[in-house]
């Protein structure tokens, strides 16, 4: 239990939990982000198996038996399960995503990463052997995406994948969540991961270029939807930018959910403005 630099009485109760459990270690640290705060879990733990919990996700009962029985049973390197939404107040809202299941290997996962597939853009939901990831560690000082840049550095080494049908993570909806924020200089690095994942593509998977091509189109995508909640002329040539950036792309572009499919409709039909325009009335009424 990372405790990254709380200012409540978060670092008591986590003593309190793991007090006579030798299998529970807490460690505090200064706030450095949830990058940092999962480093330092990586190099701590001692474990065969890794797996990740953020503060505002549950583990089902059995989540971590039905993910470590799927990896045994195929002899797979990471297994996957799905997440249900929840209130704050733990009411269960069902999942947002088309669960599927099935097998992967070789570039076949790292496919699935490229198309920004629901089964690979997380880190949570996952139980990995600790030689799926070896080295890799996530990029502190960043704030968006640097989990599905993770997943994809971990796709990158061809691992043997099995994503189950079964829900293993509750996640907790807040008014404080990195997706309902307004926009700020931090969601500039979904566009800085998408052009790191092009540049490894290019150097060692040549045959999947569209596909990290793709992945760039998605980036400016969801960039210019965030982009929809602000009207400060500070970002408006990012948001030129990110509007020709996903034009001279369009032929690449793959979506993942209907709202990616909508979203790319009004770009590239010249609406975005209009939309955006909408979007604002909407939000101050």
């Amino acid at each position: 239990m990372i405790d990254d630099g709380s200012d409540d009485s978060t670092l008591s109760l986590a003593r309190q939990l793991a007090e006579g459990k030798n299998n529970v270690h807490v460690i505090h640290t200064e706030n450095g982000g949830v990058c940092r705060a999962r480093n330092i879990g990586l190099e701590s733990a001692q474990g065969e198996y890794i797996s990740f919990l953020d503060s505002d996700d549950m583990l089902t009962d059995n989540a971590l038996e039905v993910l470590f029985q799927n990896l045994v049973e195929k002899d797979a390197d990471i297994a996957v399960g799905w997440k249900s939404n929840m209130t704050a107040d733990g009411r269960d809202l069902g999942s947002a995503y088309k669960r599927m299941s099935g097998f992967f290997e070789g570039t076949e996962g790292l496919r699935l990463s490229l198309e920004d597939h629901t089964a690979m853009h997380a880190v949570w939901g996952k139980l990995y052997k600790r030689t799926a990831i070896g080295d890799t560690r996530f990029i502190e000082g960043k704030r968006v995406h640097e989990d599905s840049f993770f997943v994809f550095e971990c796709m990158v080494k061809q691992p043997r994948v099995i994503v189950c049908d079964d829900i293993v993570i509750r996640y907790r909806l807040s008014e404080n969540s990195v997706s309902r924020g307004v926009f700020s200089d931090k969601y500039l690095d979904i566009i800085y991961f998408a052009n790191r994942k092009k540049d490894i593509i290019e150097k060692d998977y040549p045959e999947l270029i569209p596909l990290s091509e793709n992945v760039v189109v998605k980036a400016n995508m969801v960039v210019l939807w965030n982009l929809l909640n602000t009207n400060d002329p500070e970002y408006k040539s990012i948001e030129k930018q990110a509007i020709q950036d996903v034009m001279d792309r369009k032929k690449f572009f793959k979506p993942a959910l209907s709202s990616d499919a909508k979203l790319f409709w009004i770009i590239t039909h010249g609406f975005y403005g209009f939309y955006k325009a909408l979007h604002t009335v909407k939000r101050r009424l």
